[in-house]
């Protein structure tokens, strides 16, 4: 298409509706619009609009929609109605979408995603006015679009403590899609696939230059990122020519086309990358790998000059030295690269890029004095302007620009997300606590940057601790999470320089050499000699207000600090109140109170309260079978029983398996996994099309998901594993909650979203009961036996075991509703065959925690119901398959008889070389004590703090019950599923493998065979 001066938007698209109406222009899933029907369905909605009240009182329209057809048909109706569109992230916090509204004054165009909000503009919602549009003229309505008019609004980071929006024209927009095109070198057989956000406007590039050529826009689903091979098996399927993706997204796949040979589709022949700087040596091993037979582009530009400003064909160049190039400008864009009077620098010379041309804002929207500022008249042209990106360029020998940095407080944050430092501070110095704010982009290592935040509080603060949690709630609420500081140091007073400024050099430099200010507002003295005990461990700078755990604390320092504390000033300090009050100031205020004799404040929690939890359910929905799903969801999958119950659904089905990690992306997300498989000798790179790597978070609402992508899931998904959960005996309830129990409450929501129930494996654990040998008498816990049992107790066991009692207790009321079978597996032991084993477990840690002592106590004779984890995660996989097994509850425990305590398996270990003395327990806990590097003292609070009655969790644990496992057993028999108990065949197996693995020395006494790990395949694993 020829470009005109005159050209708008709307004409382009209209003229191509008129050349080809035939032509598939849209496709979403199964849905597809010509472009005479996609042009038909924007006309009737811009019809609609038309009508509404607020039409002759504004140009602008906000349109939050999800990523969709009706996404696009918004945009066009939009446009043809005469107004300009301002696009809405949903998922931005509430305040901040308010504020863009209230700024811009334009009626909002939605969903029902807004309905509960109190809105400060008309709203107009798609799915309530369907009557109305579906009423109008399928006609081109009549248009008095200019190219002079605005287009659309794009809101980006902003110096004034609020977001700038920026706006652009018309003729810029339609010059850009048809330039653009041409340069990509499309065609109308092309098929480009809708990929990037559609709050930025490189949407604008996706839709116009592909609808600019008359070729066909391809809607990605949310979950084609989930893994790169599954996102290029896609590509391929949906035959797609042509890529504009972001630079992160751009590094996960070529990542994975280089690491793991995957295959690109055989239709694409253009990637365009652009947002942040692309990494030179990963461009050299994908040329060596693709070759140039697929252009990529290395695309450079400011929303503020129309979407692209320059491009570089990297499949052009003849050789890689230092940075990639981001090109030289594209038709109609100038570019000077100036210096600080605005003089062009030499060749070779760094300086500030300047860009003008057709391309360039109008300004920033009702901003007129920043407008001033950063659009500029251009000295070599009075009647033209220049836009001053900020950005720091130099011109290479080959005339190709290549960027070194920001010139200014604009940065680039982990992710790719642009953040204007300026801001962050301004809304910190909204808070009323706030007297000055200083925010600092640190360099945290491979690239990428970290905030940090440096805050004087107002003289009436007198808890920093509560002022720091209070500014953090505060900001959530006003900014997106990548643009709230990760690190907040509250200090006297900040730093000048000479000529009165804020030295921001000084706080950087500060940034590097400690990573953290220390507080000094506190002058209390335990405070400060806690401060020192945290700095001696570890190993930098502490303020009284810091958390322990926030700046590398582990469990094993966090034991040798209590151990410290404890001894210094002679008080009881428990590991519980620890994990509660983790700062130096915070801890003083313990050890005060226990020095005046006032009793210490435990968690007084109501587990049953805790435990209730409304589920609506469409019982009119279809319910699934697992027998029978070819995409399941599991959680857990690197956790220890979570990696083998994935290998067991590998090796026993077809279905695809879901893995949900929390990981920064896909691509980390399966190299953890992949690197745990290995751990476990359970890796089979033939696996790896059949896991889907879902990046997300348990302790998250919607497991860390968009509403959509939750949703998305809830209807692609037909079977669930909830195996992941923390693990951790030391940390208390209320640091668990968040994983353990809502997020088995978004386990259950997402079983009953969605088109059908789902059913839901639950993985719960014998912990439930407790101490239940101690306080009932009883000694044996049936399948049946009502939870309610250990309710009275619950509160004096150790946080996990009151997390997981709180989460069955809601699965066990969902169970009415829901089809579920919940699975209690006694402790999980290692593998039968391999020996490999959880080195971090309770019973390892005993075991080599008490080798390392040389001595044990007669103390443990628990029942600890040992079961290998290749017997639990092939019993777990059986019984769920058949729907008889539905709504039951199983024990995954030894049969009478079958089980050993810890006092024979010690004895067991003495046979094989071990040689442990037996002494009191007063006396092996002291011996703990004073071991801070054996492996078993981060567990030391289990043993010698009392929670009743003086004694310990695990001297309470001394009475255990057998679990009965009846129903299990009965379930298994169709199988002939043999039990393996723990005896010394097994452990012949074990030790050599743990030996070998560096977990344990060998005995002296014994020489063990030779035994080498075995990768676990269909050949080695056990009959199924």
């Amino acid at each position: 298409m020829t470009l005109l001066h005159s050209a708008t938007l709307v004409v382009l698209f209209e003229a191509q509706v008129q050349q080809t109406p035939d032509r598939i222009a849209l496709i979403e899933g199964d849905r597809q619009f010509t472009y005479q029907e996609l042009n038909a369905k924007a006309n009737q909605l811009a019809h609609a609009l038309k009508q509404c009240d607020w039409a002759n009182h504004t140009n602008l329209v906000a349109i939050a929609l999800d990523r969709s057809c009706e996404f696009v048909i918004a945009v066009l109706g939009v446009l043809k109605a005469g107004f300009a569109y301002i696009p809405l992230d949903r998922s931005l916090p509430e305040n901040r979408i308010l504020h863009i509204l209230s700024e811009a004054r334009s009626p909002l165009l939605t969903t029902q995603a807004f309905a509960g909000v109190e809105l400060p503009v008309p709203s107009f919602h798609l799915d309530r006015a369907q009557p109305l549009i579906q009423r109008q003229s399928t006609a081109n309505p009549v248009s008095c679009v200019q190219p002079s008019d605005l287009a659309y609004v794009i809101y980006t980071s902003g110096s004034t403590g609020v977001p700038k929006g920026v706006m652009i024209e018309h003729r810029s927009a339609a010059h850009y899609a048809v330039t653009a095109a041409a340069a990509y070198g499309l065609t109308p057989i092309d098929r480009v696939l809708q990929c990037c956000s559609l709050s930025f406007d490189a949407v604008i590039e996706e839709l116009f230059c592909t609808f600019a050529i008359g070729a066909t826009l391809i809607i990605r689903s949310e979950d084609m990122l989930s893994t790169a091979a599954f996102f290029l098996s896609e590509c391929q399927r949906l035959q797609i020519s042509a890529l504009f993706v972001p630079t992160a997204l751009w590094h996960f796949l070529a990542t994975a086309v280089v690491e793991e040979a995957l295959e690109l589709p055989k239709t694409l022949h253009l990637i365009s990358v652009g947002g942040e700087r692309a990494r030179p040596e990963l461009f050299q091993r994908w040329r060596d790998r693709v070759g140039n037979s697929i252009r990529l582009i290395n695309s450079y530009g400011p929303t503020e000059a129309t979407v692209v400003a320059t491009m570089s064909d990297l499949s052009q160049l003849e050789a890689i030295e230092g940075e990639l190039p981001i090109g030289v400008p594209i038709a109609g864009v100038e570019a000077y690269v100036l210096d600080a009077d605005l003089n062009p620098v030499a060749p070779f010379q760094v300086g500030e890029l300047y860009l003008g041309g057709v391309g360039i804002a109008r300004g920033y929207l009702n901003q007129p004095q920043l407008t001033q500022e950063r659009f500029i008249l251009n000295p070599f042209d009075n009647c033209t302007r220049l836009y001053r990106t900020g950005d720091r360029v130099r011109m290479r020998s080959d005339q190709q620009l290549e960027y070194v940095g920001r010139i200014d407080h604009q940065v680039k944050v982990a992710g790719g997300f642009r953040v204007e430092l300026f801001e962050i501070e301004a809304q910190i110095a909204q808070h009323p606590s706030v007297d000055q704010a200083v925010v600092i982009a640190a360099d945290q290592g491979q690239g990428e940057k970290c905030l940090i935040a440096y805050v004087v509080f107002q003289s009436i603060v007198f808890e920093e601790t509560v002022a720091l949690a209070e500014l953090r709630s505060f900001l959530k609420q006003q900014l997106p999470a990548y643009m709230i500081p990760v690190r907040f140091v509250p200090l006297d007073a900040l730093p000048l320089s000479p000529i009165g400024k804020v030295d921001r050099q000084k706080l950087a430099a500060q940034s590097v050499a400690t990573e953290i200010a220390p507080s000094t507002r506190s002058n209390s003295s335990i405070a400060a000699q806690i401060a020192n005990i945290f700095q001696g461990l570890l190993q930098q700078s502490i303020g009284l207000d810091d958390n322990f755990f926030d700046w590398g604390g582990t469990s094993l320092l966090a034991a040798q600090a209590l151990a410290q504390i404890t001894r210094t000033w002679q008080v009881s300090v428990w590991m519980r109140q620890f994990y509660q009050s983790p700062t130096p100031a915070a801890l003083a205020q313990i050890v005060l109170a226990a020095q005046q004799g006032k009793p210490s404040l435990n968690e007084s929690i109501d587990f049953e309260a805790e435990a209730q939890f409304s589920l609506e359910v469409d019982r009119a929905k279809p319910v699934l079978s697992v027998a029978a799903a070819q995409t399941i969801l599991l959680t857990g999958a690197t956790g220890f029983l979570g990696a083998f119950l994935l290998h067991e659904l590998l090796q026993t089905t077809t279905a695809t398996i879901v893995c949900l990690v929390r990981c920064r992306d896909a691509t980390a997300g399966q190299a953890r996994l992949q690197s745990i498989l290995t751990q476990y000798h359970l890796w089979n790179p033939a696996d790896r099309d059949r896991i889907q790597i879902l990046p997300g978070d348990l302790a998250q609402p919607r497991l860390g998901l968009s509403e959509a992508a939750f949703l998305q899931l809830a209807d692609r998904v037909e079977a669930i594993y909830h195996s992941g959960a923390i693990v951790d005996f030391i940390k208390p309830y209320s640091l668990l909650k968040a994983a353990n129990v809502l997020g088995t409450a978004e386990i259950l929501r997402l079983a009953s979203s969605g088109t059908a129930i789902k059913p839901l494996i639950y993985i719960s654990t014998i912990g439930v009961f407790g101490a239940a040998g101690y306080f009932t008498g009883n000694t044996v816990i049936h399948e049946q036996t009502p939870l309610s049992v250990s309710k009275p107790f619950i509160g004096l066991d150790d946080g996990y075991a009151q997390s997981k009692w709180v989460a069955e207790r809601m699965v066990q009321q969902a169970q009415q509703k829901l089809p579920i079978a919940i699975v209690r597996p006694g402790f999980i032991f290692g593998h039968s065959q391999t020996g490999a084993a959880n080195h971090k477990d309770y019973i390892s840690r005993l075991i080599k925690g008490c080798i390392e002592l040389g001595c044990v106590s007669p103390i443990f004779g628990q029942k600890d119901q040992m079961v290998t984890v290749d017997y639990v995660a092939r019993a777990i996989v059986y019984l769920s398959k058949s729907s008889q097994h539905i709504g039951k509850i199983f024990h995954l425990t030894p049969p009478p008889g079958r089980d050993i305590n810890t006092h024979q398996l010690y004895r067991l270990l003495g046979k094989f070389g071990y040689s442990l003395d037996w002494v009191s327990y007063s006396e092996w806990t002291q011996r703990l004590a004073s071991s801070p590097t054996n492996s078993l003292y981060p567990l030391l609070p289990l043993f010698s703090e009392p929670v009743y009655q003086g004694k310990s969790l695990i001297e309470l644990y001394e009475h255990c019950p057998d679990y009965d496992c009846c129903t299990t057993q009965a379930a298994l028999a169709a199988i002939e599923m043999t039990f393996s108990s723990i005896e010394p065949v097994l452990l012949k197996t074990y030790l050599p493998a743990w030996i070998r693995s560096g977990f344990l020395t060998p005995p002296e006494k014994v020489e063990l065979s030779t035994v080498q790990p075995r990768l676990l395949t269909s050949a080695t694993a056990p009959e199924h």
